[in-house]
């Protein structure tokens, strides 16, 4: 529903100002109009924002999870989250969630009208949780699931936070060696005619080459080159390739493949106990995945259940390094018991552990091997720049 700011005038001629949610312009005029005032001027405020509202799905979702167990009905509920919220953006998006509501369309199809804020497994298990009538219930579950898979995206981030640091730090402290200090050397070793060797003659290149212009130019190129490289990941073949070869590195296609499953499998398991069907709840779970490559071994994955295997003996015989026969076992024992689900939330638990392990273990070893790297690397600049200055010494005291 939109948001307007108008401006009015009664009877008397007082001026009035305004804000307020409303079907249409139309509808608003209609409605300033039984209050006695007259719409002079009147503006539609911009659309949803959607990086702001995708933040605060979570905590819409629980209130309204909460509202709908209290026994609340969903329209009652989704009047009084409106009441609640400070934010217009949130508001307006409630608004048309329960105007669509109160005209015939389910809550899921209302989600559904919005794919940037709910995503598919969010409206997979709304639409689930209604045909069952445990609709609080499943936003609930979806809610637990969510912050699970945020708080595994987090471990992410910050594992790779402090190697990018140290290395821009790096970068930094070498920049203003080249720029401001090597310079400063190579005058005095120059103006004593001193003999500089090959080391220290490849540092004052490289500061030469590495001035502040340079550095500019340098830079726009990086970004001309991250834009180009952008582009190119829009073409299909080539996104492809170099998603395959992403997935065989050392180290980090195992981080790849966990926290993949990580996310596959909870994804999976929640879907499975919303009560949805294994195909359904397969194409939506390969979307938790942006990797090709991982999308091609989980679509031969559904080609196989649609051709009526199982879902362990699809996984055994589609790829052992993406499926590994750990997993395939614990599904295998899940069919059998008719556990499926909780058999797959134990198996992202187990998964989940081990990229706990593999963050802390690439932790512990890479900080040190890289502070490391860059001692030696500066240390190989004071050396180079020093033993010339050291041939000087030794010619005064000659």
């Amino acid at each position: 529903m939109p948001y307007y700011k108008w401006s009015g005038i009664d009877k008397t001629g007082l001026i009035h100002y305004g804000s307020g949610f409303a079907p249409s312009k139309y509808d608003l005029k209609q409605i300033l109009e039984k209050k006695e005032i007259e719409l002079t001027h009147i503006l539609q405020t911009r659309g949803h924002s959607t990086s702001k509202l995708r933040k605060k799905n979570i905590e819409f979702l629980k209130h309204l999870a909460l509202l709908l167990d209290s026994g609340v009905s969903i329209s009652q509920a989704l009047t009084v989250l409106t009441k609640q919220t400070k934010s217009i953006d949130q508001k307006e998006l409630i608004y048309d969630i329960l105007f669509a509501i109160e005209n015939g369309t389910t809550v899921a199809d209302a989600f559904s009208k919005y794919p940037d804020i709910f995503n598919s497994p969010c409206i997979a298990i709304t639409h689930a949780g209604q045909e069952s009538g445990s609709l609080a219930n499943a936003l609930s579950h979806y809610c637990d699931y969510q912050e699970t898979i945020e708080n595994t995206k987090k471990k992410l981030r910050d594992a790779s936070l402090i190697p990018i640091i140290t290395f821009i730090i790096f970068l930094v402290i070498t920049l203003c060696i080249a720029i401001f200090i090597i310079p400063h050397f190579e005058q005095i070793i120059r103006s004593h005619k001193l003999v500089v060797p090959q080391t220290t003659q490849l540092l004052f290149t490289i500061s030469k080459a590495i001035t502040i212009i340079n550095t500019l130019y340098a830079t726009v190129i990086f970004i001309l080159i991250l834009i180009l490289f952008r582009l190119l990941m829009h073409i299909t073949y080539i996104k492809n390739s170099l998603d395959k070869i992403i997935c065989h590195i050392p180290l980090i296609k195992n981080i790849i493949k966990t926290s993949t499953l990580v996310t596959f499998l909870r994804t999976l398991s929640l879907l499975i106990q919303s009560g949805v069907d294994l195909q359904k709840a397969l194409v939506i779970a390969k979307l938790t995945s942006q990797n090709s490559y991982i999308q091609t071994n989980i679509n031969s994955v559904i080609d196989k259940i649609n051709a009526g295997e199982s879902l362990s003996n699809s996984f055994e015989t589609t790829n052992h390094w993406l499926f590994d026969p750990e997993l395939t076992t614990i599904i295998a024992i899940g069919q059998e018991a008719s556990q499926l689900g909780p058999m797959l939330s134990k198996a992202a638990n187990m998964y989940t552990q081990k990229l706990n392990q593999q963050l802390n273990l690439i932790s512990s070893l890479f900080q040190p091997v890289l502070v490391i790297i860059l001692g030696l690397l500066i240390a190989g600049l004071i050396i180079a720049l020093y033993i010339p200055i050291f041939s000087l010494a030794e010619l005064i005291q000659i």
